[in-house]
Parts: C-alpha cells; structure tokens; sequence
C-alpha cells in the first residue's frame, strides 16, 4: 500500500491477485470458467505481468518520495530547491571586535583586510581601515572562512600574521560579546525547511518574502523578519539574529545583509537593516512529576520525598555567595519550607554556549532567616542572581528543551502605532512562525516531549512580551533565557 494519500502501490501479490480475479471473472461473464488455480497458464500470464507492473509502480513511488519537499533528498532535494529559487548557502562567518595591543603610548594605523589567527588556525581579517588606534582600542575583525568554529568567546587570544606594523603588538584579545555569527553551511534539514517556507510563501514583486530570503541568502548565520512600510511609504525594515546565544548579530554582519538587500531593491526610498535587541526573561515553572519510590512513586520524578524548593516557597533565588565560606544565601526566608541536609537541588547556568544546570547536594543548612546553605564540595561557581531549582531526574532534559524552544522565539513589533500598523506587523507574523512571547507553547513543549511531567504553570516570567522599541529604526527585542527553576508543584 502506498505512504502517500490518496494513492495505491499494490504489492506484487495484490497485482496478481487482482488480474487473476479480472481475468476469472471476465470469462464467467461468457459463461466458461477460467482456470486460475496455481501452475495454470493464467497464473504464469498474472505472474509475468505483475513483475512488470510492480517494477513501474515502485520507480513511480520513489520518484513521489525524490520529488516531494517532504521526503526528498541528497541531489534530488538540491535539485527540487533550485527548481524554486532555494540555493544552498555558505558557511557564515563570524564576526565582532578584538581589543590591540600597542607598545607605548603611541598610535597605529591598521589596514584592512589585516589578518590574525587562533591557535586552532581559523583566520580574520580587518573589515576597515584603523587610523591612529591606541593600545586597548577596539578593531572590527571577520572570519575568513566561514563555519562554527569560527566562534570564539570573549578573552580568546588572536595573532597577527604580519610583524610589519612597528609597535603593534602580535596578540589581540576578543572582546566582549565574542566573535559570534559563524555557522555551517546549509544542511539537508536548512535547505528543506527554507524550501518549505517559499512554497508556503510565494516571493515576487518584491514583496516581504523575497526580502527575507534575499536576507538570508546574504549570510548563512542570518534568520529575518521583514516590517513593511515601518519608515514610512516604499520603506522596509528588516532584523536578522543567529540561532544560538544571545541572538544578537554584529554590525559587520548587518552591514553585509543591509549591502545585499540594497543591490537587489533599486529605488527602494529606505532600507532599514538592524540585529535584534536581546532582552533575558527568568522562567520559573511548577511541575508535577513522579515521586521517589520511597515515598510510594513511580521514580524518574523528584529526587527527594520532599522536593525544594516548591509551592510553599515559591520562586528562590541566590542573593549572594560567600567565596570564602562557601555559603550561598538566598531570597527565601522561614524554617519549615523543606530545606535540610540532603536535599537536592540545581541551579541553571545561562553562559552563553555552556547552558545547562548545575547540581548539588546539601551538606549544612547555615541560617533560616534568610535561608543559607552549603553544598558537597562548594559550588562549582557564583550563582548570585540565578533562580534554584528542585533536582529531578530528567532535569537536565528539561532545561535543554525550554531553552531549544526559547530560541524558536523571532523577535516584538516595532511599532504600537495604529498610523504604522497593521502595514509593518512582523513578517512572518507572530501566529504563523516564530512567536514572540513566552506563553502556553512554552509549556506544551516541555509536556509533549515528557511525558512523566503529568502538569506544569507558570510561577514567574519576569518579561512574557518582548517591549516596542523606543524608534521604529531601533533593533527590536527578542526574548531570550535568562535564569530558569522547576520547583515542585506542592510542598
């Protein structure tokens, strides 16, 4: 039978059997009676016939499934993409600021296109000119070759390649922010869901879907969002972010997206190109899981019989951290609110390109007023800020999967403006990809792909909806995931 609806592939046997009944039933109606039995020449002729048929019936399947947006692959997929105007992009390249070194107290000139490299031998270059830099200064740098490896985190030592330039120093450091943006090239999985978003969305006349596509056809890292019409009448507003991280992009990315939109809208009166503004939100959340088997459970729940903290005590937060004690403090205050030693608890890290969740044993309960603790072997770092979570068996998977769906989240409107909207509504719109707030589907992603959590709420979101930005030619706010706790829905 066939995968596909409304369509029929019958088996060779089906196909057999099917002639044979034809042929049977074609000779009783001239009222003689046809030998189909096994060994029969009928059967020899439904044989022959079928394995005939069956070949051209399974060629036809399997062009259905080379030919579909759904199932295509490999060169079949790249060659349905084209077919649309879909092309696989490159890698894109990262980019940000790198703080140079300069003997003295005197200035440099930097060249573009000035190279320096990692230790794992990625190489960047200068995407300006630097006249008169002094040491400290902050010098604009672009990967050469694009991919994920060229990400590099804050404090990552670079070398220039060339000694030429006399009092600049051969080292220079990443700045703040990191060297961000880089990503692989289109994968089969990015080439059928860009595929999936031009059928759905047809771009001509340069309408919104074909500024989006232009945008990310410019820089393999850049996902967009177009605002028709935000500046006025023949303008377009567009944001890009990454898919990772912070979400922001840097500038020399978005001069690169706002020069490859530009060559392809002449005339356009203004072109309005930003990143996006990342605004942290804290999610705490309730849930309902198994008990400990010791308290009568199922297990692969709660780790204690009593979990902490939970519906008594609400949110719990790290307020400060000893480095010296040991003792971490928190927000909450009271005695009978479970905490003791033993107790099992997490604490979610949200450093970029190392979120995850941080897990703990408590050895001594240090002060109820407010509640201090220590843990076995003294946290593995300063939490202060950070929200406190129940430790569960699958916690881990937890924090994965809210942050996995935090970064499917596009970015606010621009404009609250009843003169601008409804015209310069985000594209796509918030109801058909991409939400912008953090609401119920949060949540649906948690329960679908876990099962064992039988119930979840909202205790706290410090930012549900991403704020309006001050000007309609500001980057506009995108949520993304500050400090998360899953606390136990009943004390």
């Amino acid at each position: 039978m066939s995968e596909f609806a409304n369509q029929f592939y019958p088996s060779l046997e089906e196909l057999k059997n099917r002639w044979l009944r034809a042929f049977a039933g074609a000779m009783s109606r001239r009222g003689a009676t046809a030998n189909v039995l096994p060994g029969s020449e009928a059967d020899f002729k439904a044989n022959a016939t079928s394995q005939q048929a069956v070949v051209a019936f399974a060629n036809n399947k399997i062009s259905q499934k080379n030919w579909s947006p759904l199932t295509s692959t490999g060169q079949q997929l790249l060659d349905l993409c084209q077919a649309f105007g879909v092309e696989p992009r490159d890698a894109g390249a990262a980019a940000g600021q790198v703080y140079i070194r300069v003997a003295g107290s005197g200035t440099v000139s930097i060249p573009a296109d000035f190279v320096c490299v990692a230790d794992d031998g990625t190489k960047y270059k200068t995407t300006t000119v630097n006249l008169g830099v002094a040491d400290g200064a902050l010098v604009e740098v672009i990967a050469i070759d694009g991919g994920k490896a060229s990400n590099k985190p804050e404090g990552t030592l670079l070398r220039w390649e060339d000694a030429s330039i006399a009092s600049l120093k051969r080292e220079c450091e990443v700045a703040e922010g990191g060297l961000v943006g880089g990503r692989d090239a289109d994968t089969e999985e990015v080439m059928r869901s860009r595929l999936l978003s031009t059928i759905s969305t047809t771009e001509d006349g340069y309408n919104w879907a074909q500024v989006k596509v232009w945008a990310e056809e410019a820089n393999a890292a850049v996902t967009a969002w177009v605002y028709c019409g935000i500046l006025g009448p023949s303008s377009v507003g567009v944001a890009i972010a990454r898919a990772d991280g912070d979400r922001e992009l840097d500038d020399v990315i978005v001069q690169q997206v706002a020069a490859y939109i530009a060559g392809k809208l002449p005339g356009r009166a203004r072109l309005n190109v930003t990143s996006v503004n990342a605004t942290p939100t804290n999610i705490c959340l309730s849930a309902e899981l198994p008990a400990t088997i010791a308290a009568g459970g199922a297990g692969g729940g709660w780790f204690d019989i009593r979990p902490w903290p939970n519906a008594t005590t609400g949110v719990v937060s790290v307020a400060s951290y000893d480095s010296g004690t040991k003792v971490i403090t928190t927000s909450e205050t009271g005695g009978t609110t479970g905490i003791a030693v033993g107790t099992r608890i997490a604490i979610w890290d949200s450093t970029e390109g190392n979120e995850k969740f941080f897990h703990y044993t408590v050895t001594e309960v240090t002060s109820t007023s407010p509640i201090s603790f220590k843990v076995q072997g003294g946290p593995a770092k300063d939490h202060t800020g950070a929200q406190i979570s129940a430790d569960a068996a699958n916690l881990d998977s937890y924090g994965a999967t809210v942050l996995k769906a935090m970064l499917k989240l596009g970015p606010g409107e621009k404009s609250s403006s009843y003169w601008v909207l409804p015209r310069a509504l985000r594209k796509p719109s918030v109801s058909s990809g991409n939400p912008a707030s953090v609401n119920s589907k949060l949540k649906a992603e948690i329960t679908n792909a876990h099962k064992e959590v039988s119930d979840l709420e909202f205790v706290s979101v410090s930012i549900e909806t991403p704020a309006v930005p001050a000007a309609t030619s500001d980057p506009p706010n995108i949520l993304t995931l500050g400090t998360l706790s899953f606390i136990a829905s009943t004390a």
